[in-house]
């Protein structure tokens, strides 16, 4: 079961605040001296700044525009520049999900087989999605898999996170953020699935150096140029020493599809070695969304006898 290891694993950085709390660069920063430039041990990236008395442009009042941080390396400055735009015109999308953890020590796969629900932030609500796992993969041997029923669902409507085991009736329900304000629990670091939309590049130059990486050559990952013939962009993010991501991770591996810049693959290399990946298929942007599917990324309590509910408020 995913359930309590994956959201320790990828909540507790904050709780690496589709997919942002923009406060949260402004954090980052107050953690890295000087804000958005931090030497590093890899001599591949060296975060620029941007020299306003010289070099900025300006509103049509002559005041300059503020210029954030930029990559050294021109090609992957615009990908991430690309990456923070590519929610400008979203609403949201649906995808097939497939999510994999690997234990390093075991050598064991476990996959989850589901459906991805995202609504983008609306002027009246927050964004929110729904992460639908039907089905469990256990492995018996080298590429020998059980197949089971299991659903196991994530919902986060804006405020509530809930983790719903249907097998097990286990309600679980955490406050992520208080009432009024919002949260990205899509975010790197924030959420059971790290799956970026929109991240603000100033934060990512903050927290990781960042170059370029091909898709591994074997793996479900592998066929994501299969799934997405227009292309695909890869960027590694390693997390600069003295981070907190640096505690947990080794890398955080993002595939791009680059017709609208949507992560469709993410790859975790944890500190001991463990790898989570998460592939999304049959993606659909700015979908139509039914009945069924608003539905779906609605938390709704269990009141049927025999379940075992938890509600975790913030302190």
């Amino acid at each position: 079961m995913i359930a309590l290891a994956v959201l320790n694993t990828l909540i507790r950085i904050s709780m690496l605040a589709l997919f942002i709390m923009q406060s949260n660069v402004a954090a980052v920063q107050a953690e890295i001296e000087p804000p958005f430039v931090q030497e590093s041990t890899d001599a591949a990236q060296a975060v620029e700044v941007v020299d306003l008395t010289d070099d900025a442009t300006t509103h049509e009042d002559d005041t300059p525009v503020v210029q954030g941080p930029k990559h050294p390396d021109p090609a992957i400055d615009a990908l991430l520049d690309k990456i923070e735009s590519s929610a400008d015109d979203l609403t949201g999308f649906t995808a097939k999900l497939r999510y994999e953890k690997v234990d390093a020590l075991l050598g064991r796969s476990k996959i989850r087989l589901g459906q991805m629900i995202y609504e983008h932030t609306t002027a009246s609500r927050p964004r929110r999605f729904a992460a639908l796992l039907e089905e469990q993969l256990i492995q018996r041997g080298p590429n020998q898999f059980r197949k089971e029923e299991r659903k196991q669902h994530f919902i986060f409507d804006g405020r509530w996170l809930a983790e719903i085991s249907h097998e097990d009736k286990q309600f679980i329900a955490r406050e992520l953020v208080p009432e009024g304000q919002e949260f990205d629990a899509l975010k790197l670091g924030n959420g059971p699935f790290p799956l970026p939309i929109g991240q603000v590049k100033a934060d990512v130059l903050a927290r990781f150096n960042v170059t370029t990486v091909a898709l591994p050559e074997e793996g479900a990952l592998s066929m994501l140029e299969r799934l997405y013939p227009a292309g695909i962009s890869g960027i590694r993010l390693t997390p600069l020493p003295g981070t907190p991501d640096a505690k947990d991770y080794t890398s955080i591996d993002l595939y791009l599809e680059t017709t609208g810049f949507m992560p469709v693959g993410v790859l975790v290399t944890e500190v001991n070695g463990d790898q989570n990946n998460v592939r999304l298929s049959r993606l659909v942007r700015n979908p139509e969304f039914t009945e069924q599917m608003l539905a779906a990324m609605t938390i709704e309590q269990p009141s049927a006898s025999g379940w075992l509910v938890d509600v975790r408020r913030i302190e």
